[in-house]
């Protein structure tokens, strides 16, 4: 047993795609002991559908309700206020991401629910959260752990938005000369990390999702700066 404390925020748009996320949780829940592993979960305001599916089946979970602003970016900065990082060791990052027929993503394809489970595979069974967990132990120069397929360490791949990132953190006074993205930000991070960022923006900062992933504004230069 790896006794470690661990923050999962979990945010909810789509409840049918629940229950993979729930399994992966139950997974890192087994390899750190459920007493350690905290769930904060976020949806959108009046969703009765979805409080009712999270308090089914993550009973000991907390609930946020938020608006529908940010994608799963705003909501996790509304997560990040909630808690203290002294208590954590690791914080994960998970959302509801659904199907689609093709995706290109740092210059790779993936159809159908294949990006999903990439980024998902840092916990998709017992022995990867271990892993996980174990990478980090082993180095303690280790930030975040993801798959390798979503990451992107050149930026290249990430076009001009990466020019707005690297304007956000400066903003917050790094001066960034290395950096790597995880696209699709789901991840397994050191919690300590977090601190830079934490109470820097709001949710009432981002723009409302209108229509789904058009007018990212905020939410994709934040999804890059994490």
């Amino acid at each position: 047993m790896i006794r470690r404390r661990v923050a999962v925020h979990l945010h909810v748009f789509y409840p049918e795609m629940l229950e993979e996320l729930v399994a992966c949780i139950r997974n890192i829940e087994t390899v750190c002991r459920k007493g350690r592993v905290d769930v904060g979960a976020t949806c959108p305001v009046g969703r009765d559908d979805i409080r009712e599916r999270i308090g089914d089946l993550l009973p000991a979970a907390w609930l946020i309700e938020v608006p529908n602003a940010g994608y799963d970016v705003g909501p996790f900065f509304e997560f990040l206020d909630k808690i203290d990082l002294d208590d954590y060791d690791y914080v994960v990052k998970l959302h509801t991401k659904r199907d689609k027929p093709l995706d290109w993503v740092n210059f790779r394809r993936f159809r159908g629910g294949e990006w999903r489970q990439a980024l998902l595979s840092f916990c998709s069974t017992v022995e990867a959260a271990r892993k996980s967990i174990r990478a980090f132990e082993r180095n303690p120069r280790l930030g975040v752990v993801a798959d390798r397929r979503v990451m992107d360490p050149s930026g290249i791949a990430q076009g001009d938005f990466g020019w707005r990132k690297v304007d956000v953190l400066r903003r917050l006074g790094f001066h960034p000369t290395r950096f790597t993205f995880v696209y699709g930000t789901m991840f397994m991070m050191r919690a300590s990390l977090l601190k830079a960022v934490q109470h820097k923006v709001r949710i009432s900062d981002f723009n409302m999702v209108e229509r789904p992933h058009v007018d990212y504004g905020l939410a994709i230069e934040w999804e890059m700066a994490l």
